[in-house]
């Protein structure tokens, strides 16, 4: 029996790329989806993860917590 990862492969990439991007409007632009979507899929990748990945320190940066640079 396998047991089933708390995230998907999709939510790792659009954490990847917000980080890669350092803000939500270029990422979601990279990837093609809405604002919305990529902060409801990275949301949905903390609480998987029951941690926090981000510091959302403005509308246009980002920075990692402690658990957000072991995941990166």
């Amino acid at each position: 029996m396998t047991e089933q990862l708390p995230f998907t492969l999709t939510q790792l990439q659009y954490f990847y790329e917000y980080v890669r991007a350092g803000n939500m409007t270029l990422a979601s632009e990279r990837l093609r989806v809405s604002q919305p979507a990529l902060s409801a899929s990275i949301k949905a990748l903390e609480k998987g993860l029951d941690s926090s990945l981000l510091l959302r320190t403005s509308r246009r940066s980002v920075a990692l917590t402690h658990a957000g640079r072991r995941l990166l």
